[in-house]
């Protein structure tokens, strides 16, 4: 089950033709268990689908034309696609007559449906358009997050995920290690980043071993345009070459008499496994300290657990110029 948020024509026809391709990859079709693809178009990506293409320029347009193309030829050869009319009313567009597309009431009813009847769900925010077999090289990512996909080449590990390898042709190598950029988010970029912070609260589960957090990332992703639009709580993303999401750090700033003024906590900082050797967490940082001087805070503070699990993060904050100040962290639900 791909979940297909874009509103970007571009994007949108990158993400189809990658997901195309792997629907048809020789090595996914040799499986003894047949894929099944099911796209379901949800939030902005109905405008890509509408029978009403205007606001779009004459290029987009005919971007959109291809588009409802490629869906209706990926449809002939046998993968699902899903119309949420829930999106199409807030957005208020029709769906246009593509042929191969099933329209239903609430796209996130039949996401769940599925996934009680054993598909996974993946974000096609999480495809990056570089992923594509080659000469060597791999990348990994964990099942939970693709798409019905059979394994391909697995690896169990400690928690019971299993990996899918994708070789990477040298040249595509290179892309993750460079074209990093980061700004600041806006609520476009909501989603993104609470996927993010979902694979962040799941790692730090795992390390502890307790379920200590109620993710949903709908929520999440509604509560994060909610406090951005605030001006008191600050994003900033970290994009790779092809422009996904891989990296993140919160900022809320807060204030009291013995700071002095105003302060800002760091409330989530979190960077992709994969990219991780490229000291993006640094630039992350270094990005908030940047900021954090910018709106003349006096400090900045961050918290992390007192397990032996995060001693390695607690020496990277140290290193960072972070101090630790003792004191107890409490809280009380309300």
């Amino acid at each position: 089950m791909i979940d297909f948020r874009t509103g970007d024509p571009k994007k949108a026809l990158v993400y189809l033709t990658l997901i195309g391709d792997t629907y048809r990859d020789r090595s996914v079709r040799a499986t003894a268990a047949h894929p099944d693809f099911v796209v379901n178009f949800g939030g902005e990506s109905v405008k890509l689908l509408a029978r009403d293409t205007t606001g779009y320029s004459p290029e987009e347009q005919k971007t959109i034309s291809q588009i409802k193309d490629k869906v209706s030829a990926l449809a002939r050869e046998g993968m699902k696609f899903e119309y949420c009319m829930y999106g199409g009313k807030i957005f208020d567009v029709e769906p246009a007559n593509v042929p191969g597309v099933r329209v239903v009431d609430n796209g996130w009813v039949t996401v769940i449906g599925y996934q009680a009847n054993g598909y996974s769900l993946m974000p096609a925010s999480l495809m990056p358009a570089y992923w594509r077999r080659g000469a060597r090289g791999t990348v990994a990512i964990s099942e939970h997050t693709m798409a019905a996909v059979p394994t391909i080449a697995a690896t169990s590990v400690p928690h019971q995920e299993t990996f899918m390898a994708f070789e990477l042709e040298p040249c595509e190598l290179e892309k993750m290690n460079s074209g990093l950029t980061i700004h600041e988010a806006a609520a476009d970029d909501a989603w993104e980043v609470a996927i993010l912070v979902g694979e962040l609260l799941a790692e730090i589960m795992h390390a502890i071993g307790t379920p200590a957090f109620n993710f949903d990332l709908t929520e999440t992703a509604t509560r994060l345009a909610d406090f951005l639009s605030r001006e008191k709580y600050f994003v900033f993303v970290a994009r790779d070459a092809g422009r996904h999401a891989v990296g993140f750090v919160s900022l809320c700033e807060s204030c009291s008499l013995y700071a002095e003024g105003t302060f800002g906590t760091m409330q989530e900082l979190y960077v992709r496994p994969e990219f991780r050797s490229k000291k993006l967490g640094l630039r992350l940082v270094s990005q908030a300290k940047s900021f954090a001087m910018s709106r003349g805070w006096r400090r900045l503070e961050v918290t992390t657990p007192p397990l032996p699990e995060f001693d390695r993060t607690l020496a990277f904050y140290e290193r960072e110029g972070f101090s630790v100040t003792g004191g107890r962290k409490l809280k009380l639900a309300l």
